[in-house]
């Protein structure tokens, strides 16, 4: 799928906007159309650091979209469920099972790297691994959580920044970030 995205094509450079190709969704990922996204400062400093994310790079976290397809090997959501993103974690670091994802051992690597989650590249080379400020992201089917239904676009991705939070008390896991 070709989508517009904010691009950054060196360290230090300024985003531009180009056409880019969205790889499909693999067997364990969902693709989301982006309604609502931003860039906040941690796109910023990505960008800015050389050799902390490969080049060039699609970068933002910041997102709200309807799901438009899902993997087979994906269950709990379906195309057109409206969703909030949120970042990969490797859930078996200390920092993980101790209920802090945003401090995963693995953060920068599953975040930034350009890689999916089985260590492959998506065949288009353009994609990092979150790139929600395309129009259409491709990404891990744990990096979602339900979409509150009764708020606009806009707060939806403000909601993002906070994903691992909404995550723990929209789909708790029994055990972990449980709420009972």
């Amino acid at each position: 799928m070709q989508v517009k995205a904010a691009v950054t094509l060196g360290y230090q450079q300024p985003f531009v906007i180009k056409d880019v190709e969205v790889a499909p969704p693999g067997k364990d990922e969902i693709l989301v159309k982006i309604v609502a996204t931003g860039v906040c400062h941690t796109d910023a400093v990505m960008r800015d650091n050389p050799g902390v994310v490969p080049m060039p790079a699609i970068l933002g976290h910041e997102g709200a979209g309807i799901v438009a397809s899902v993997g087979e090997a994906v269950s709990g959501i379906k195309v057109g469920d409206h969703v909030v993103l949120s970042y990969a974690a490797c859930h078996h670091c200390e920092n993980c099972l101790s209920n802090h994802p945003s401090a995963c051992e693995d953060f920068n690597t599953l975040n930034f790297g350009g890689r999916r989650e089985d260590g492959t590249h998506p065949p288009t080379g353009w994609e990092t691994r979150i790139c929600p400020c395309s129009l259409a992201s491709r990404l891990s089917a744990s990096m979602w959580s339900p979409a509150p239904a009764t708020r606009s676009w806009s707060t939806r991705r403000l909601i993002s920044p906070c994903s691992a939070r909404w995550a723990a008390v929209s789909r708790p896991v029994a055990g972990r970030c449980s709420t009972a």
